[in-house]
């Protein structure tokens, strides 16, 4: 499978979520409760994934990704924009 090894260290802002937002958040509970969910289902995400080329972007990252753009019902250009 051409996909990057699933690195699951949590990066260096990971704590402004317990921090910042207030238990009811929806970024927070999104990233407490909706991403592991989405980490589960890696296994069925990485079979949609081609095995030639270079290798492709994490695809549990690409449905968080997906699945808030969806939330907040923005076009991909401003998904993209507010991934930056």
């Amino acid at each position: 499978m051409s996909l990057p090894r699933l690195f699951t260290q949590y990066p260096l802002f990971a704590t402004v979520t317990t921090d910042f937002f207030a238990p009811e958040d929806r970024h927070r509970l999104f990233a407490e409760k909706i991403f592991p969910l989405i980490l589960r289902a890696r296994p069925a995400l990485e079979k949609a994934c081609s095995t030639k080329g270079r290798p492709g972007l994490e695809p549990a990252v690409l449905a968080k990704v997906t699945l808030l753009q969806f939330v907040e019902g923005v076009p991909d250009r401003q998904a993209v924009e507010m991934l930056r």
